[in-house]
């Protein structure tokens, strides 16, 4: 049987240089992955918690990310597409 995954929102995170990473929340929870790797990076209970751990992983010294929702009522701009399962 084949599973699926419904996301409920997809946060893309912006560093001075572009994407950095993004943020899926889903029914298990805020999955972080980070730009150009194919493996999360970790599932987190909180967007909070999740924003921390992304920006952990980003090279020392780095700013806090800027971002943006996508998803349920959340506005498309950037031109980049997020994926909604409904």
């Amino acid at each position: 049987m084949m599973s699926t995954t419904k996301t409920l929102a997809l946060w893309v995170a912006y560093g001075t240089n572009g994407v950095v990473g993004s943020i899926r929340h889903d029914d298990e929870g805020y999955t972080v992955v980070m730009a150009g790797s194919d493996a999360a990076t970790g599932t987190y209970p909180t967007l909070e918690s999740a924003k921390g751990a992304l920006h952990s992983h980003m090279l020392p010294g780095s700013g806090w990310p800027n971002g943006e929702t996508r998803g349920r009522g959340a506005a498309r701009s950037r031109g980049i597409p997020a994926t909604v399962v409904r």
